[in-house]
């Protein structure tokens, strides 16, 4: 018998390749091994003796052998057909996983790209042609495999858990040159002329022009932060493309240590440009790049010549420079100036991707549109049956959760210097409350607004299509009815048909945050209380209108607001309030206004009296 003896520091495999072997010892080693049974034999071969090896093994170990299988236990066709998808469904779930946690935007949509071919490998594989083969197809789209733990012929995606929420930069961004927050002395004396301190960007929509169909307009809601001034810029892919190119141009005249600070935004996916008709998904992957981007410049300090030049640019493409003129001579003297100051400051931190802040919003909302992807594929395109009802609650159950969490830590961090500022400029006020309405209205409007799409697909999948045709049904049927029909006492009808509560209930459908719908819901209730007698704009709880006087008015102003979806705004509300204000007068008139529209609905055809 021959021993063979490994050298020191050899590899544990001796490789037969003689590129790999440089010494005598090595190619002995080669010639004296067996050369190998040809691959056919192999393959032959192999399966008996692995069963004779396991059957060895099994006396040698005392290990009775497994039952033999009963002659009638054949698998199902169905049942085969079933693991493929089941595989598949698996293998896209934990891809999904792995593109939520990817910081780069390309890395992550590849990953997303997998996912969905992954998908649909496993749900087109057709089960088999047997008697039940419709009825199991039926089954599938009204139970969802995690509900049943079994695997279904049409799979049904599991939410994505979200990534942990790390506040952190963006992936390749440099921590800002100077330290977050602006002096209040400097706010107040703005020193840079023909310059606004700061302009809030939205990309609302994107329409194709009807004589060109290669060519996209951006509509752009831009507000003046400190005048709080707003309107609508139209603009052409080819003009933000030219103010990017002017940013580079820029950039690379301007100094080396300057640009670097730059060098983040000009990083950013951005969309290329495309001479042929694009299709819906890629206008809407346009317009959130281009959103990021605008967003990202319009959150600028102006602490160096070259900030300064390029938030003149990007100003001067969202309006021109007689208009700018125009917004500093607007007087503000009257207005507290703290609060406008605290969120152009929390306005630059949340929406620049150099801050810790900023980065960790935009991470979410990468993740978070990932997990809306994998609710929409919940609907079955067969039945026109949509499972993700459940999913659809969870993820709004779990959005508030997150941005209650952001607003938490930026109170926990922000300086004590805003707060104090607050309360010398106005002693009577609670300078907490105005800091955290601040908080709360500007990380609303760093998230929930970019994700307004998703959202108002996870609150239209919430909502009971039957109550709200009903519901529209019986406003139709009430409108023309007259105070006294609503059940309102002769003593507390109103003149002008309470004009202006309807007024501010039927802004919330223009409204696209939370905390400014609910604003104008508590408007249109206080003018209600102002009608009846009430001075001040507040309820009190010894207020003489009590809540069975209150209904039927509120009931009348909901059926004359005109609001066109009530019950889409209520649910929007209830999932996207702050958790906070649900004890106070906010959950009240939100609970007033439930009762309301279920009043509404439950009518039995809308002919009998309110009361």
């Amino acid at each position: 018998m021959l021993a063979f003896v490994r050298r020191k520091g050899s590899a544990d495999t001796v490789s037969t390749s003689p590129s790999s072997s440089t010494e005598g010892g090595d190619e002995l080693l080669s010639a004296l091994q067996p050369p190998p049974p040809p691959k056919t034999t192999a393959k032959k071969k192999r399966p008996l003796a692995l069963r004779l090896r396991a059957s060895q093994d099994r006396r040698d170990s005392g290990t009775p052998a497994p039952a033999p299988a009963p002659k009638d236990a054949i698998i199902s066709g169905a049942d085969k057909d079933a693991l493929p998808a089941a595989n598949a469904g698996l293998a896209s779930h934990v891809v999904w996983k792995l593109a939520m946690r990817m910081s780069l935007r390309n890395e992550s949509r590849l990953l997303q790209h997998l996912s969905r071919s992954m998908l649909s490998m496993g749900s087109t594989h057709k089960p088999a042609a047997d008697a039940d083969a419709s009825a199991t197809h039926a089954e599938s789209c009204h139970a969802t495999p995690i509900a049943t733990g079994k695997a279904a012929p049409v799979f049904t995606p599991a939410l994505p858990p979200l990534p942990p929420l790390l506040f952190s930069q963006m992936k390749g961004a440099h921590p800002p040159a100077r330290p977050r927050g602006t002096p209040l002395a400097s706010y107040a004396e703005w020193a840079f002329a023909g310059l606004r301190p700061g302009f809030s960007v939205r990309v609302v929509r994107a329409e194709v022009v009807a004589s060109m169909p290669s060519v996209t307009e951006y509509i752009v809601h831009v507000e003046d932060l400190h005048t709080k001034v707003f309107w609508t810029a139209k603009k052409r892919f080819h003009e933000i493309f030219l103010l990017r190119k002017k940013i580079k141009l820029l950039a690379k005249q301007a100094a080396p240590c300057e640009a670097e600070q730059l060098k983040f935004i000009l990083e950013l996916p951005f969309p290329r440009r495309r001479f042929r008709n694009p299709s819906s998904e890629t206008i809407a992957r346009r317009k959130g790049e281009i959103e990021v981007f605008l967003r990202n410049l319009a959150a600028l300090e102006p602490s160096s010549a070259l900030f300064f030049d390029v938030l003149r640019e990007f100003q001067l493409e969202m309006c021109s420079g007689e208009f700018i003129a125009s917004l500093e001579k607007i007087d503000t003297t009257g207005e507290p100036l703290a609060p406008k100051w605290l969120a152009y400051d929390l306005f630059r931190s949340l929406n620049n991707g150099s801050t810790v802040e900023g980065g960790t919003c935009y991470k979410f909302m990468q993740a978070f549109a990932n997990r809306c992807a994998v609710i929409e594929a919940a609907g079955c395109a067969e039945c026109k049956h949509f499972e993700g009802k459940a999913l659809a609650a969870d993820a709004l159950r779990d959005l508030r959760a997150v941005v209650t969490t952001i607003e938490k830590h930026i109170l926990e961090t922000l300086d004590p210097q805003y707060a104090a500022a607050i309360a010398r400029l106005d002693p009577t006020g609670s300078a907490q409350a105005v800091v955290e309405e601040c908080v709360f209205h500007a990380v609303e409007d760093t998230l929930l607004g970019p994700l307004e799409p998703q959202i108002a697909f996870l609150v239209n999948a919430t909502v009971e299509a039957e109550m709200e045709a009903r519901l529209a049904r019986n406003i139709d049927k009430m409108r023309g009815r007259s105070q006294a029909e609503f059940g309102i006492p002769e003593h507390l009808q109103s003149e002008d048909d309470w004009g202006k509560s309807c007024h501010y209930l039927s802004r919330i459908d223009e409204r696209a945050l939370p905390s400014d719908k609910i604003q104008d819901l508590l408007r249109s209730a206080l003018e209600i209380f102002k009608s009846y007698g009430e001075k001040k704009l507040e309820w009190r709880e010894n207020s003489a209108l009590t809540a069975d006087d209150y209904l039927p008015i509120h009931i009348y102003v909901v059926v004359k607001s005109g609001l066109k979806r009530p019950l889409v705004a209520k649910e929007y509300l209830g999932a996207m309030i702050h958790p906070s204000k649900m004890l106070g007068e906010v959950g009240y008139f939100l609970t007033m206004f439930e009762v309301a529209l279920k009043y509404i609905a439950d009518m039995e055809g809308a002919s009998t009296d309110s009361r």
